[in-house]
């Protein structure tokens, strides 16, 4: 069955693709050929049928005919016709996602393209290579020092403002071809290119850089324009702050030129919208300003609605709310040491209702307004007093520890006075409150450690279920690890060959009340301990009855079924499953195992035993079985029109070993490529016109598209 894209004629015959190829080669052998034109279904009328003026902008390239909207293929080089949109080299039909336009002001396929006009295509030494001098420059523009011909973006290469073609980029003095990023120019006023090696001999070791000048190409209007140079921004180089563009060259500090590619985290916006390091913005602006505010005094608003910090009104776009009044996100700063406070988590109010920062809260005074003097002046009863001063705790100032009550002006470190609140305080069983740092001072740093100290420990009873099995000391629930034999102290849980110390997810119960680590466990008692036997096993020490399905056919011994070797020949032991003649272990390649007159051998042994029976002339039973392989495919013939016959070796095809295809039935075994042998399956397998199958490979070379011979070609 064929479409209308798919169809070709030959002698008033249709032919699909493939078969129109081997015809017309036929035709071509038998000098019969003048009517073996091809003819596709689809274009039925030449395109060269209705001509084109020569100015006229719909004229097809390749035919010189008109191009009408429903058949029109747009390229810069010009419109073409669908049937002529083709590769300018290997004539494969194109259409947009293949086609490149050629600067020779062709069309070419994207592998043509790449092998004439590519990075690679300077290197390729063939007489269809591209004269670079074809194209001359216009107007003032020079051309490329070496050929003369004009230098074109996708191909240039820049040394000290000379543009050299890709290709003609060489040595002028060893010719060898040169990278932008291998050459080195002249030095002064030589603007030749050199390669390393020749520079060195011409100049001595200098070897100068060729700077790049960004600002080269111009910025067009609506393109993206870098701030510094006012050059054109393309993708690879564009790096962005927070209001302008820069090319990756420029964006740097502009104080003191420091590059910021790889420091994004140092870059700051000064008010001149310009880009700063964090060193030269403080020197310049200042430490805390790094954005420029409008002055909020400017509108003065209505007593007691304004911002507290200057009095300005304050609009929503700038608004920031703390405690019901509203700042301008200028004035919402620490009242100490004016840090913006951007984070609202880290903003503390004080006793004089002002906003700090979390660094400058405990250093204020915590007294609250209007509260005069000292607060130890009413004292109070023993439960009611604050211990610091005496004075009595009233339930507006009362701050709460598990045995005590404090001031809130009181509630501060007992050693260095530092203020706290319930956050930082750390009590002690005494009931008094200290700040971590002298905490960890008095009770721990200084403090006697009494962990690992077997005087402290209590005496157990004889018989207590709760001793330890190793102090014989009581164990208490916050330090006992149970093992299998009972209870452990945390700290007397060792082993008990190299008394490491261990933990509960670490240590393996041993025989008598031991315990182990894992690496002395495995040695002691594990995988890792001494094999108790001395040789091999002689496995004809338990002999099997007779006809027991169990006996093993070598050593005739019981087979027991965690030792059991199944074969087509029987069963054996792993070790008894070897040759006869040379010892040789096969049970790791049962494949390679042989039958000769009841005796199992290697291949080897009895490819030697049969060509000793042939040359004595005794081969009746010299027959070859391998241990899988027990029947050839062809060995159940199928008749001539059986539809399960395999068309290789003309046996049955059952259903366990079928392989379908549309030219027939196949054995696994027999599925292979009918050109290369090679074995197949259904990713691979392709049908071919003769009714046989190839692998995709032979398939493409006999029955492909290259060997389609077109009239154009001719």
């Amino acid at each position: 069955m064929l479409d209308t894209t798919s169809a070709f004629k030959l002698k008033a015959k249709m032919y699909c693709k493939t078969c129109f190829s081997h015809a017309k080669d036929r035709a071509r052998d038998a000098g019969d050929d003048e009517d073996g034109v091809l003819i596709v279904a689809k274009a039925m009328v030449e395109t060269a049928t209705i001509k084109a003026d020569e100015d006229d902008p719909d004229r097809c390239p390749r035919c010189w005919g008109k191009v009408f909207e429903a058949e029109k293929m747009k390229m810069k080089s010009g419109s073409y016709h669908k049937n002529c949109f083709r590769c300018g080299e290997c004539r494969i039909y194109l259409d947009y996602s293949l086609a490149s336009d050629g600067p020779t002001g062709d069309v070419f396929c994207k592998n043509c393209y790449g092998k004439n006009f590519g990075p690679l295509s300077r290197n390729m030494e063939s007489a269809t290579a591209i004269d670079t001098a074809v194209i001359k420059p216009s107007g003032d523009n020079k051309g490329c020092p070496r050929c003369g011909g004009a230098v074109f973006k996708a191909e240039e290469i820049i040394s000290k403002g000379v543009l050299y073609h890709k290709k003609c980029a060489n040595c002028i003095i060893c010719q060898k071809i040169l990278e932008a990023s291998s050459l080195c120019a002249g030095h002064g006023t030589d603007m030749d290119i050199y390669c390393s090696g020749c520079y060195a001999k011409k100049y001595g070791d200098r070897r100068p850089t060729t700077p790049i000048h960004t600002n080269t190409i111009k910025a067009m209007p609506g393109d993206d324009c870098c701030i510094r140079c006012d050059g054109k921004i393309f993708e690879a180089e564009r790096y962005r702050s927070k209001t302008a563009l820069y090319h990756k060259k420029c964006f740097n500090c502009k104080e003191c030129s420091k590059s910021l590619e790889s420091t994004l985290a140092d870059i700051t916006t000064g008010p001149d919208c310009e880009i700063y390091c964090k060193k030269c913005n403080r020197e310049k602006f200042g430490a805390n300003r790094t954005t420029a505010y409008a002055d909020p005094k400017t509108i003065i608003a209505i007593d007691g609605e304004g911002c507290p910090r200057c009095n300005g009104k304050v609009f929503t776009a700038e608004q920031v709310v703390e405690k019901g009044r509203n700042f301008h996100i200028s004035c919402f700063t620490c009242k100490s040491c004016t840090k913006p406070l951007n984070d609202k988590l880290q903003v503390h109010i004080g006793f004089d209702e002002e906003v700090y920062c979390k660094n400058c809260y405990p250093k204020i005074q915590h007294t609250p307004t209007g509260l005069g003097g000292d607060p130890g002046k009413i004292k109070g009863e023993e439960n009611e007093s604050c211990p610091r001063c005496e004075g009595k705790v009233f339930e507006n100032e009362k701050m709460r520890t598990k045995k005590r009550l404090f001031h809130k002006q009181c509630f501060n470190c007992r050693q260095c006075s530092h203020p706290l609140n319930y956050n930082t305080m750390n009590c002690d069983k005494d009931g008094e409150i200290f700040c971590k740092t002298c905490y960890l001072n008095i009770y721990f740093t200084s403090g006697k450690n009494f962990y690992m100290d077997s005087s402290r420990k209590t005496p157990a009873r004889e018989g207590d279920p709760e001793a330890c099995l190793k102090c014989k000391s009581k164990v208490f629930q916050a330090e006992k690890v149970m093992s299998k034999s009972g209870p452990y102290h945390m700290s007397c849980l060792s082993c008990n060959s190299c008394n490491r110390l261990l933990d509960s997810s670490s240590f393996f119960d041993g025989p008598g009340k031991t315990v182990y680590c894992k690496n002395c466990y495995a040695t002691t008692h594990g995988h890792r301990s001494r094999s108790k036997s001395r040789g091999p096993i002689d496995y004809s020490q338990f002999q099997a009855e007779e006809n027991d399905p169990d006996q093993c056919k070598g050593c005739q011994g019981k087979i027991f079924g965690a030792e059991k070797f199944s074969t087509c020949f029987g069963s054996f032991h792993l070790p008894c499953f070897k040759c006869n003649k040379c010892n040789s272990s096969l049970h790791l390649s049962p494949d390679s195992a042989c039958n000769r007159n009841g005796k199992i051998m290697c291949k080897q042994c009895f490819s030697k035993e049969r060509s000793q029976s042939r040359k004595a002339g005794n081969d009746e039973e010299g027959y070859l079985i391998y241990a899988k392989s027990v029947a050839d495919s062809h060995a159940i013939p199928a008749q001539e029109g059986d539809p399960d016959r395999c068309p290789r070796c003309t046996g049955k095809v059952f259903d366990a070993e079928r392989m379908s295809m549309k030219s027939g039935q196949y054995h696994k075994k027999c599925f292979s490529c009918f050109e290369c042998k090679r074995p197949l399956d259904y990713t691979l397998a392709t049908d071919s016109p003769h009714n046989e199958v190839y692998c995709r490979s032979c398939y493409t070379k006999c029955f492909g598209p290259q060997t389609l011979i077109l009239d154009d070609d001719m």
